[in-house]
Formats: structure tokens, sequence, C-alpha cells
């Protein structure tokens, strides 16, 4: 970029005649940017050290891994950084140094801990031990390491991971850019790696807002279930004059109910300890499910229902 900027400023100039690289094309290559995951961080957390260097340097980095801060930035945090906002818990603000652009992050239990762990002990007015970047990669080396992880870690992989676990676990990529300090979306996404985690929570919340075409694709593909394979396949006799006004009950019932919705009782039924025995119990068994489960039908139809039972009631008591 900076040679195609000279190149322009000299034919702009007339210092040539032609672009010399006119035909040349540059061929791009995709770095992976790495990161931690969750259990990795819980190793470090849970990481002692002999040595007070390994421990300070641990202690920035998982600072960095839950608050987004980079190597600059996090060597110059201030107490004038720590503010109440005005939801009354405490944020990190500032600008970014390298970029000059405004960053506000939650302070998290863990981060929050760490500067308790160092209050009045740093100076400078700083409110963490930070080594010289060249010392600081080497301890997260010997860190690493000594925790069994193979990466490579780095100062900025504290923040490469930020990214990822928030992401991972829920948060809004817009929010995510915010409190990195980001000038666009799309510098974030360099940054913040999707983890197949993120995209199985997003494909389980989508397959929740479709749950409702799950029962109808089911609905046309299962056999129809006959209320006689039901009684079949309970155990429960049927043909006695006794049990015929409960049989009209549950079969008048069972034919409110869509198809899907018998296969559901169905299947409820088969995975219950005890189930009914006689005609009746079924058909009390079944209105149960019927107003828990599928109320959402008309009210005539529920107060058709009622009616109908109360009369099979008082038939059967006559």
């Amino acid at each position: 970029m900076k040679l195609r900027h000279i190149i322009e400023l000299a034919l702009n100039r007339e210092w040539i005649h032609r672009n010399p690289f006119k035909d040349f094309k540059l061929q791009w290559q995709k770095t992976d940017r790495g990161f931690l995951t969750q259990s990795e961080i819980e190793s470090l957390m849970e990481a002692k050290f002999e040595d007070r260097g390994l421990e300070q340097a641990r202690d920035v980095f998982i600072f960095c891994a839950f608050s987004g801060l980079s190597y600059t930035d996090i060597r110059h945090l201030t107490k004038e950084n720590i503010q109440s906002f005005i939801d009354g818990k405490m944020w990190i603000t500032g600008k970014r140094r390298k970029t000059v652009t405004e960053y506000n992050i939650p302070l998290l239990n863990i981060p929050n801990a760490i500067l308790d762990k160092y209050s009045g002990k740093t100076s400078n007015g700083y409110v963490l031990p930070v080594y010289t970047i060249s010392w600081y990669n080497k301890l997260l080396k010997r860190i690493a390491e000594q925790c069994g992880i193979t990466k490579k870690i780095t100062s900025h992989i504290a923040r490469h991971t930020f990214a990822t676990l928030t992401l991972t676990k829920g948060v809004s990529i817009e929010s995510v850019s915010k409190m990195l300090g980001h000038t666009s979306i799309s510098t974030t996404q360099i940054y913040a790696k999707i983890t197949d985690r993120k995209i199985g929570n997003e494909m389980n919340q989508f397959a929740g807002s479709v749950k409702k075409l799950d029962s109808k694709f089911l609905a046309a593909t299962i056999d129809d279930v006959n209320i006689n394979d039901v009684f079949l396949s309970l155990k429960i006799g049927t043909g006695k004059a006794s049990d015929t006004v409960w049989e009209t009950l549950a079969a008048k019932l069972w034919s409110k109910m869509a198809n899907v919705e018998r296969q559901s009782f169905l299947s409820e039924m088969q995975s219950r300890e005890s189930n009914p025995k006689t005609i009746r119990d079924f058909y009390i068994v079944l209105m149960d499910y019927f107003l828990e489960n599928l109320n959402g039908q008309c009210n005539s139809e529920k107060s058709s229902v009622d009616r109908e039972t109360k009369q099979a009631t008082n038939l059967q008591s006559n």
C-alpha cells in the first residue's frame, strides 16, 4: 500500500510516465488468530507459581482475557480508568492509545479481584504490575509450558480470547466491537474467531423458533394414531356396557386432537410407570392432558367437552 501511494504520487507529479507495477497482483493470505478455550483459561487461573514474576504475568493476562484490553492499554491503566457508571457498577473506561477510540467495559468479578490483589502494591499510579513486552511474552511462554498448553501464548492472545469467549457466550458482535474500541465491526471479525459452540448455540435458538414447523411436519409424516390401538397398547379392556359412555366421550375428545398431539400423548403414557386401567380413568387422564397442553383451542370446544363430561358423570351416578 505504501509503495502504491508513492507510485501514484510520482505519476501525478510526472516524475514517471507509467506504473511499472500495474500488472502485479497481490496474493493475500488469511492468518488464524489464536485464542484460549475456557478450559485453558481455567488451567491458567488454577495454576500455582513459585516464581512471583510468573504469577504477576498470569494475572495480567487473565485481566486482559476478561476485559479485552491490549498490552499498551493495560500497561497504562490507572485508577482514573476505573469508574462507577450510571448503573451503579464499576466500569473500565478510557481511550485506546493506538487509535484514540473510546472504550467502556464492565468490570467483571475476576479482573476486579485482580485489581484488589495488587491495590497499593504498584508504582507510578498504575493499577497492575506490567513488564516490558519482550519479558512479558517470555514469561507467558513459560506459563504455557507449566500449564501444559501447547499453543503459542503472547500478550495479544488475551485480547483474541476475550473477543471469542464473549461472542461464544452470546454477546453481540456490536457490543464486543464497542468494548474492544474498534472503529468497525469488520476489525472485530478478524479478532473474534467464531467457535463451533457458538454455532451450536445459535442453531439451538433457531430450532426453538421453528418448533411449530416441526409439529406440522411430523403430523404429515407419522401414521394416524387410532384410539383402539392406544387401548391395546395400554392394555385397557373395551366393549363393556358400563364403559360405553366413557368410550364415546374418549373418542370425541380424541377426534379433537391433531395426530401429532395423539402421538405425543401416547408416548407420554408409554413412558409412565403406572397407566389407567379402565376406560373412565383413561378419559380422565386424556382430559387432563387436553386441558394442560391443548387449551389453545377455541373455548367453545372446551365448554362442549366439559358439558359432555358432566352429563356422563351424572348418567354414571344414576
